[in-house]
């Protein structure tokens, strides 16, 4: 089990939940809840601030992609008869009955720093062979040549480990000098320079390691605040270092998207923090190819700005409505519900997997006292019964948690963020 801190901010009265690996928006009342993300499935929930997500997984040590759990739904539904040890998780899978996603989700890339060598493989391995033959050759279990070796193999694991250790304290000294220059209220750029040019000295790993790192706090120092560093460091660094051109470009990718979650952690994302990452995008030649989730979030958050500075417009709804009833949305969508598709048991833990089915598909039409789903029939769900609404930018569906039901209502429409704000527009206007 994995508890995190729930990385959001609020948009007016829109929350947007951000992490690696997706995005995803709520208002209202906080829950729990199964999904899939860009990462596989997961599930979810906690209150105030503190959440708790578990990942299934499809194999040993591995989460399930995207791609596994929409080719999961083709299977035709089956339970195995293997004991469940493991418990129950419940797997969402695509079945292609929502709309497609505003944003363009992809798989979360790892920092890509290297990690430090580590010799205690080399000291069971080798060390602890070379301690055995001695201890043989003590007892009159071997000869010269057999001790020999077990000491030459003694000394080198030893030797190994002591020198990566001084190795690591010197690389892992070098960096937290670096991170504690960058913290000062004016960094100092002589200084600056001055490790960065001890770390051209750094060799293999280390190196990289430190340029990685470094090159990471340098740069974010850099985007925070330029006017504390200068380019002319930033360009240095990245002609001395031992990164390639796509480790950089890796750098600047991982770097931006820490600096967009940073902004947008506690506090709206004002116009202002857009167009200082809309510059640091333009600065890192970064675009839609290596961060067009974000961008495309981007998009939608300044949608979402613009519709809750006013009151939503009135629209011609799709049918008659009661007196004094007014349209605020009508729109093409559809009315889903859960269904199991299929059950697995993989590493003793059962899976059971869910798929979304269409229900109703019409007009989704949203007034100031109802939401009305139109299509060969009608349903309608009152606005004063809804507890919650969460909105997964992932699979376009606006999910309601109303009062006295014990399944929330599962929408799906083209443009779910717009959609949600003018709901949440409408329940805190009756709470006014």
């Amino acid at each position: 089990m994995a508890f995190y801190l729930r990385k959001g901010f609020n948009f007016g009265p829109v929350r947007l939940n951000l992490s690696k690996g997706g995005v995803g928006v709520s208002g209202g009342i906080t829950g729990a809840r199964v999904g899939m993300s860009p990462r596989g499935a997961y599930v979810h929930g906690g209150r105030s601030g503190l959440y708790y997500r578990k990942y299934a997984r499809t194999g040993k040590g591995r989460s399930p992609s995207v791609m596994e759990s929409r080719s999961a739904a083709s299977i035709s539904p089956q339970t195995d008869n293997l004991s469940t040890g493991g418990g129950t998780v419940e797997v969402f899978v695509d079945t292609g009955s929502t709309f497609p996603s505003p944003v363009r989700i992809r798989r979360p890339d790892p920092f890509p720093a290297p990690d430090l060598p580590q010799t205690e493989r080399l000291l069971y391995f080798a060390g602890l062979p070379g301690l055995l033959l001695l201890l043989g050759t003590a007892l009159g279990l071997f000869g010269g040549v057999v001790a020999a070796a077990g000491l030459a193999l003694l000394a080198f694991s030893l030797g190994s480990h002591f020198y990566v250790g001084h190795k690591n304290r010197q690389a892992a000294e070098l960096l937290d000098a670096m991170r504690q220059e960058l913290i000062r209220e004016k960094p100092r750029h002589e200084k600056i320079n001055s490790l960065l040019q001890q770390a051209t000295r750094l060799t293999g790993t280390w190196r990289k390691w430190f340029d990685f790192h470094g090159g990471y706090e340098l740069e974010e120092a850099f985007a925070e605040k330029p006017d504390r560093i200068p380019e002319s460091l930033i360009g240095q660094f990245e002609r001395q270092s031992a990164l390639t051109r796509a480790e950089i470009e890796e750098l600047h990718i991982a770097l931006f998207q820490r600096r967009f979650e940073s902004l947008a952690r506690d506090h709206s994302l004002t116009e202002k923090d857009e167009r200082h990452l809309r510059d640091l995008a333009k600065r890192l030649g970064l675009g839609d190819q290596q961060i067009g989730e974000e961008l495309d979030t981007l998009a939608i958050l300044a949608e979402i700005r613009r519709e809750t500075e006013s009151f939503p417009e009135e629209t011609e709804p799709p049918v008659r409505l009661t007196g004094g009833e007014k349209c605020y949305a009508a729109v093409p969508g559809r009315l889903l519900k859960e269904k199991v598709q299929q059950y697995r048991t993989i590493d003793r833990v059962r899976h059971k997997y869910v798929g979304f089915e269409i229900e109703m598909d019409g007009t989704i039409c949203l007034t100031g006292k109802r939401i009305l789903i139109v299509a060969e029939g009608s349903r309608d769900y009152r606005l004063n019964r809804i507890l919650d609404v969460l909105l997964s930018l992932e699979d376009a569906t606006v999910r309601l948690v109303l009062d006295g039901r014990k399944t929330p209502v599962i929408l799906t429409m083209e443009r779910p963020a717009l959609f949600a704000a003018r709901l949440q527009h409408l329940l805190d206007a009756q709470l006014v």
